[in-house]
């Protein structure tokens, strides 16, 4: 009988036996029998009320209550660990979802405010560009009338000089209006490339030619050869090339000495079916830029520490140059040395045509 007895409470006891539960009972009589079974069956009681618990709260959280924990009883039992390992994870799920609220928060405010900046961006550009034209209308009329009036044979030596003052003041401030303006437009999303017919033998000489009054100033020689293998119809932007070779242009001649001498050569690079990458070379040999300083040239705003010459215009010329020629799929290159002069070459594609 007591063998018996041993064995039912062996059964009993292995019921509910794990690192959280004690022996109630060490014999092995009937009573022990019954306080093990009394043991047991409160506590399936409480567990089964606290399991009952434990659903409701994670219904509740499925429905969308988050942020109740489940409690922790002093027994800490296996329930418990449960319940502690739930906890955690509704504690990590509530950081989620608070980030998730301050990251959609964040979103909203950052799509405002990107829509207030394209609206700012938007009246910049109309602003620049109904200022732009408002400048330069008065600026040519300036221009055009100062040289007319320096034609007038009446004019005294010191008056002429003073007109010249005032044709070269306007042309450098009208300079500088047109490079704000392009470097407005190259930031814009609405900058455009326009196709023209080009023949590089008439469009090199008439270039220089608009120059001439620079060169004769400082008495510069300026040799330009082009390559006879290139096309004579090519389709490319000539507004965007003479922006290029303005600057580069005005630069060489600000920069070289009196007396000096600018190159200009034009050559073919390679050819494909459609295209032709024509490559145009300008060396100077002028003040040249320092190897420390090459690296900034292109930035916008950038002018050259030189005690030798005057600073003047905008810093946006070389950036001009730079963007317009990747805008154009081109490539720019530059060696320079100091007190030697500079070399600004670009590789540009041209389309052909047989019209």
């Amino acid at each position: 009988m007591s063998d018996k007895i041993a064995k039912i409470l062996s059964k009993i006891r292995s019921l509910y036996h794990d690192e959280f539960n004690v022996q109630i009972t060490q014999g092995n009589s009937i009573e022990d029998i019954l306080l093990e079974i009394s043991h047991f069956e409160a506590k399936y009681t409480e567990q089964r009320r606290r399991e009952s618990l434990i659903i409701e709260h994670i219904l509740e959280c499925i429905g969308g209550n988050f942020f109740n924990q489940l409690p922790i009883s002093e027994k800490q039992d296996e329930l418990d660990v449960i319940c502690m390992g739930f906890n955690t994870y509704i504690e990590e799920l509530k950081g989620a979802m608070v980030s998730k609220e301050a990251l959609e928060k964040t979103n909203l405010q950052l799509l405002k405010e990107q829509k207030k900046a394209e609206l700012l961006a938007k009246s910049k550009d109309e602003f620049l560009s109904n200022m732009s034209h408002e400048i330069r209308t008065p600026l040519n009329g300036i221009i055009g009338f100062s040289n007319l009036l320096s034609q007038n044979q009446e004019l005294t030596i010191e008056s002429k000089q003073h007109i010249e003052t005032i044709v070269k003041s306007s042309e450098i401030l009208l300079a500088i209006v047109n490079n704000i303006t392009e470097i407005n437009n190259l930031n814009s999303s609405n900058y455009n490339i326009q196709d023209n017919l080009i023949n590089l033998y008439n469009y090199i000489p008439k270039l220089i030619n608009s120059v001439n009054d620079y060169i004769l100033l400082k008495k510069i020689k300026f040799n330009y050869t082009i390559d006879p293998t290139i096309n004579t119809k090519l389709i490319g932007d000539e507004t965007k090339l003479n922006q290029i070779f303005s600057n580069l242009i005005h630069n060489a001649i600000k920069f070289t000495p009196i007396g000096g001498v600018i190159e200009l050569n034009c050559k073919s690079h390679s050819q494909t079916k459609e295209h032709e990458l024509i490559e145009f070379t300008l060396t100077d040999h002028g003040i040249g830029i320092s190897k420390e300083n090459i690296t900034s040239i292109f930035d916008a705003f950038y002018q050259l520490n030189k005690s030798d010459y005057q600073k003047s215009g905008s810093g946006l010329g070389l950036t001009i140059v730079k963007k317009t020629v990747e805008a154009l799929n081109g490539k720019l290159f530059v060696e320079s040395e100091l007190n030697k002069g500079s070399t600004f070459s670009f590789i540009i594609p041209f389309e052909k045509t047989n019209t």
